[in-house]
């Protein structure tokens, strides 16, 4: 969504809004920035739990 979002704006502005538009994309991509770093943590959990599980026997 937030691509088609800054596509979007650059073919309605073309070149007149052009450096008006970057920092309209920097605080539209904040809180998206801020979601996936509070998801982080979660994510490394569920690859643990997925590649490494406590009752796999070691084959020697």
């Amino acid at each position: 969504m937030l691509v088609t979002f800054c596509a979007s704006h650059f073919l309605v502005f073309e070149d007149k809004f052009k450096y008006a538009a970057f920092p309209v994309y920097a605080v539209t991509l904040f809180p998206l920035c801020l979601f996936a770093a509070a998801q982080f943590p979660l994510y490394l959990d569920l690859l643990i739990a997925t590649f490494w599980s406590p009752f796999r026997i070691a084959t020697i």
